[in-house]
């Protein structure tokens, strides 16, 4: 997948939803790269603009439905958004993030029986020298019983 692409991918991303081509690869680069795969929740990669000034993340839901809560530079985006997988297996949906300058918390959760799993990603974005870094993640996993 050439830049380009990516990169339309991302902005639809940005706006809701939008189906990637393919399952996602994560490479690691200076402007974006993987936080983490989270347990029955998905997977949630980072990357930033040309310069460094502002980050934005891309969460790839598992094939089950997910709620999705967002803070981002300490203001709400979502709360309790339901993202549903795609009806074809083979296409994933890409859940993306407005760009933010500093921070972003997520809350995942997956309700199944017994239990329902709640994931927290904190995340603190810093640039320098037109180099981006995820400067400081933490990711907590709790299995709240029914």
């Amino acid at each position: 997948m050439g830049p380009l692409v990516s990169w339309a991918i991302a902005m639809l991303a940005a706006a809701g939803f939008a189906p990637a081509a393919e399952k996602p690869i994560y490479p690691e680069r200076p402007t974006n790269g993987l936080v983490g795969v989270l347990p029955f929740v998905g997977t949630l990669t980072w990357r930033c603009e040309e310069g460094g000034a502002r980050f934005a993340t891309l969460l790839y839901p598992p094939d089950a439905t997910i709620y999705v809560s967002l803070r981002a530079d300490g203001r709400r985006v979502w709360h309790h958004r339901r993202i549903d997988p795609h009806p074809n297996p083979k296409v994933s949906i890409l859940v993306g993030t407005p760009l933010v300058r500093r921070s972003q918390t997520w809350t995942i959760s997956y309700h199944h029986m017994p239990a329902t799993i709640r994931v927290t990603a904190r995340l603190r974005f810093r640039s320098s020298d037109s180099q981006c870094v995820v400067a400081r993640s933490a990711i907590t996993t709790r299995r709240v019983p029914h």
